[in-house]
């Protein structure tokens, strides 16, 4: 191996196009020192071609061309593409400037092209193993992570966290989110890695299929093994708890429609009726919630409200005494239903539900026909169209017309001495004739979408704190709205409390009676 200093013309000097390092970073500072002092630090490069190519050095290259510098001080080694990517590597990582994704690539290129275990790679370069997987993930972003990463719109924790995310699609969703954040700004990293496992993790002890099946989705393969899976890459998922959580939604969503599809027919198979996705729409109106009330049926696994001892619809009806329904809900998970009336005949058949409590027998009238028959209507439209308007609500960010429709009717349902607190604080003057309530209404109307946000909140947190009557909670919505904004509320109990003895205290030169 030759290895000497020489001082290299800068014409006989090239980059080397596999450089991990893309991005220079402001050379303004570099350049001037360049021209001062000229270059201290060595370059280092390999004999090749007839001239030489560098392996590191690129920004002292780069500042001698702008400064006319004719050659630069350079350590010769004789070195494979191999140990020339290593030293680079080597190099590199030692210095604050380089972008993590360079890192990341010149890793990649290690592991992937020179097939070097990642344990090596991390003895290499004088960093932990976590680091370098760490590093690696950060290969996987798509190119819209990638340019908001480069141009320091995410930091290197946050895009991390989107990394993980497996599917291109769902990753610049995700992006997308964290940019967005809330009326802050964009997402902290705390913020956006409890997002991305609230809206891109699933639980896998929940998972309405077999994890270990894996004939389920033949390309996907089980879960117990899958890398998408946290358990399967501590390295990447220290911070999940749970080592049984998937992290591709899409591949989860895919097992989810295979297993139901295995489950309908083998139902069908035994005689159970199996319930449309447009039917079961009507059961499970809502995403987070249990069977509709308006739907007629009752869950077998769910407690019956009319029995005393509080048991089980299926521990009430009998083995094989009612037909079963089989519907998944919203969320996927299957559930067995049957008519609500064949229930409460098979429990009272059985001998249960004796204190039940029973419809009025007496006769109705037509009037008193005609008008229930109208109430029922009514109740069951209501019931299906606030789960319409709860889905809509929650596909899309809310507009001005959103929030004035929701200041609207709030400020309908508080009471008149919340209402007043609110407009004693804010300055506004009640007239004799007039209700607190209006006179917000009249603010409401003009207010901008931010004074609606502060409005709504300040009402939400004077219902409970401003309460007449002694409540053990009444401190709690302010302590906690003061938490979620970083608002010291102990400090205002104590402002407020030497205040009130001020008030209080005699004035000066006066002896207190």
């Amino acid at each position: 191996m030759i290895e000497n200093v020489q001082q290299i013309p800068l014409k006989k000097l090239h980059e080397n196009p596999a450089n991990p390092r893309r991005r220079f970073g402001d050379m303004a500072e570099l350049v001037a020192s360049v021209a001062k002092v000229g270059v201290l630090q060595p370059l280092m490069a390999r004999p090749k071609n007839g001239g030489y190519e560098l392996v590191f050095g690129h920004r002292r290259l780069r500042a001698a061309a702008e400064t006319k510098l004719l050659e630069v001080p350079v350590i010769v080694r004789e070195l494979s593409d191999l140990e020339a990517l290593e030293c680079a590597l080597v190099e590199n990582v030692a210095r604050a400037d380089i972008h993590p994704l360079e890192e990341a690539e010149g890793f990649r290129q290690l592991h992937e092209v020179h097939k070097h275990p990642v344990e090596e790679i991390a003895a290499k370069v004088g960093r932990s193993v976590a680091y370098v997987y760490a590093r690696l993930k950060l290969c996987a972003l798509t190119p819209k992570c990638r340019e908001a990463f480069f141009k320091g719109e995410l930091a290197a924790s946050t895009a991390l966290l989107v990394a993980r995310i497996p599917v291109p699609s769902l990753q610049d969703g995700a992006l997308n989110a964290v940019m967005a954040g809330d009326y802050r700004g964009p997402m902290s990293t705390r913020q956006a890695a409890e997002y991305i496992e609230d809206h891109y993790m699933l639980r896998l002890g929940e998972a309405p299929f077999d994890r270990a099946d894996a004939k389920l989705l033949p390309s996907a393969g089980a879960c117990t093994g899958c890398p998408k899976r946290t358990g399967n890459q501590r390295e990447l998922f220290s911070d999940i708890k749970s080592a049984d959580v998937c992290t591709d939604p899409v591949c989860f969503g895919q097992k989810r429609e295979a297993a139901w599809t295995q489950q309908a027919a083998e139902a069908e198979a035994k005689g159970l009726i199996v319930l449309t996705d447009k039917e079961t729409k009507k059961v499970f109106p809502y995403r987070h919630s249990g069977v509709a009330s308006e739907s007629g049926f009752v869950d077998l696994e769910q407690e019956c409200w009319d029995d005393s001892k509080n048991r089980k619809w299926k521990q009430l009806v009998g083995k094989d005494k009612v037909r079963v329904t089989l519907a998944r809900d919203q969320e996927g998970k299957v559930h067995r239903l049957v008519d609500k009336r064949e229930a409460l005949k098979a429990a009272k058949d059985q001998g249960h539900l004796k204190e039940a409590r029973q419809a009025s027998t007496s006769p109705l009238g037509a009037s008193e026909k005609k008008q229930r028959e109208k109430d029922l209507v009514h109740r069951a439209a209501v019931g299906t169209a606030l789960a319409a308007i709860v889905a809509a609500t929650e596909k899309k960010e809310p507009t001005e017309a959103w929030w004035r429709f929701l200041a609207e009717h709030v400020i309908r349902e508080f009471w008149r001495d919340v209402a007043s607190h609110v407009c004693k604080r804010r300055g506004v003057e009640i007239g004799k004739k007039q209700q607190p309530g209006q006179e917000i209404a009249k603010l409401a109307k003009t207010a901008s979408v931010a004074q609606l946000r502060g409005l709504l909140l300040e009402m939400v947190c004077s219902r409970d704190a401003y309460a007449s009557h002694y409540c053990g909670d009444r401190e709690k919505v302010i302590a906690d709205a003061c938490k979620l904004f970083r608002i010291d509320w102990a400090t205002h109990v104590a402002d407020a409390a030497a205040e009130r003895k001020a008030k209080k205290a005699p004035p000066k030169g006066k002896a207190a009676k």
